[in-house]
This record gives C-alpha cells, structure tokens and sequence, in this order.
C-alpha cells in the first residue's frame, strides 16, 4: 500500500529494523491466527502442501520484508516505490516460466508503460541515480524478487485453501522463524524512547500491510492472471503522492499528472491483455 513507504520511513528513524519487524509481524500473525481460528476452524494443511507453505513462509517474512526493512533504512521511500515498481516484471518472468501464464504483446507493452509511468513520477520526486542509494535500492530489490515468487508459487495454495488461510499461515510461519532474530536484536532497545506516531506506524503497517494489503494481494489472484495483479501494485507511488498531498500539502505538477496517465493507460493495456 502507498502508506508503507511512508509510515515505513518514519518509524524507522526511531525503531530499530529488525525491532520493527518483530512488532509488526507477530501482531499480524496474532491477529490473522485468531482470524482463522474463528472463521476457518476445521481447515488444515494438507502433508503434501507443507513444503510448499513453508517456501512461502520463507519468501514472505525472512526474505522479503526483513531485506524491505534494512533497505529501507538505507535508501528513500521515492527509491523503494521505483524498485517495487518492476514487480509486475518479475512476476510476469516468473509466471511465464511456471507456465502460469502466457506471452502476449498487449500485456507485456502494458507492464512497459506502467513502469516508465512511474519511473516518470518517481524521478521528479527525487530519484538520485548516483551511488549515494545503491546497496539500499539492492537489497530492496531483492526483496522484490522474494515477493514475486510469493505470489506466483502461492497460486495453487490460494486456489485450494483461499487467501485469508494461506496469507495467515505464511505470516505465522515466517513469523515463527523471525522471532528469534528479531528478539536478539531487540533484547537491549528501550520500547519507551520512540513516539507514539512510530509505533502507529508500524500499526499501520501491520494491519493495513501485512493483513490488509497481503490479503487482498492473494484474494485477487483467484481472479485474474498474476502479472495483472502486479502491474496494479504500480498505482502505489500515485497513492503515496496523494497522501502526501493530504498529510505535507505537496503540490500535483504536469509530470505527474502525466506519468499518472501513462501508468493508467498501461495497468488497462495489460488487464485487456
């Protein structure tokens, strides 16, 4: 979600990374278990699949997020929103690759587009292309690639156990695996120092991200192809801009009114495709 980037950059300016993942994904885990426990309760993983839960659960916290908090740290929300924005690239690379999809000129133009669009945005808001970001914008990327895989191996969990029980297991796994790392990272931080606004950050991020948006990611691939579903991830740095509209008052210019366009008419090109 455009927030992520944002609160994301914040919070992290008063918690620690791995501290801040510590938060965020067990509260997500614990909300998302007691979710399914309520409203999925005889539902089970099957032996078969566990292996394949357990890639995802991988791919999902110890990969991709950690690498998305450290990078964070290193380089800018303008920088993280252009790495995330090749997503569709990879998941349509991937997705060819597993036979999930096929090629279609229309589709791939369309990913094209959506990513100039946003390259358009993103360098008028403070892309440095100099060295000064680089290991951030690596790491970012990535944890990039991690997510790419998360959605395309996911597909078959999701169109067996749904969305809300693979999102929830993947997050509880991951989290089982992050905890002990994260604790030995957090045995000495004073949980008193940061703002309140940092931890409504990593609030935020926790349910609107992890819960929310994670969801919602899985819940839209039981209807249409991955690459789709990715390349709709690049309206992301359009929603950051608007919120910073509303929360710093940043003005709309031309470019981004344009850049938005072209965004817009590449996210169509590539659901027609």
């Amino acid at each position: 979600m455009g927030g992520t980037y944002l609160w994301g950059k914040y919070s992290l300016q008063y918690i620690p990374p791995l501290t801040l993942g510590l938060i965020r994904f067990v509260a997500a885990a614990l909300i998302l278990h007691l979710g399914t426990k309520s409203f999925l309760p005889n539902m089970k993983i099957e032996k078969a699949d566990r292996g394949r839960f357990i890639i995802l659960s991988i791919l999902v916290i110890p990969i991709n997020q950690l690498l998305f908090l450290l990078g964070l740290r290193l380089t800018t929300p303008a920088h993280s929103a252009l790495m995330y924005s090749t997503l569709p690239i990879f998941i349509y690379l991937i997705s060819l690759s597993y036979k999930e999809e096929s090629f279609a000129w229309l589709k791939s133009i369309g990913i094209a587009a959506a990513f100039m669009g946003v390259v358009l945005i993103l360098d008028e808001r403070g892309i440095d292309f100099g060295s000064d970001y680089v290991v951030g914008d690596l790491i970012i990327l990535i944890a990039v690639m991690a997510w790419a895989f998360y959605t395309v191996v996911g597909l078959p969990l999701v169109r067996k156990y749904g969305a809300i029980f693979v999102t929830a297991r993947a997050l509880g796994l991951g989290t089982l695996m992050f905890i002990p790392l994260g604790l030995y990272y957090s045995l000495d931080f004073d949980f008193t120092k940061p703002p309140l606004m940092a931890y409504m950050g990593v609030l935020y991020m926790a349910t609107m991200t992890s819960i929310v948006a994670y969801t919602i990611w899985y819940w839209a691939l039981k209807y249409m192809d991955a690459s789709k579903v990715g390349v709709i991830n690049n309206f992301q740095p359009v929603i950051t801009a608007i919120m910073s509209f509303a929360l710093f008052g940043e003005q709309f210019t031309l470019v981004f009114i344009i850049g938005g366009a072209i965004i817009f008419a590449g996210v169509s090109l590539t659901l027609k495709g």
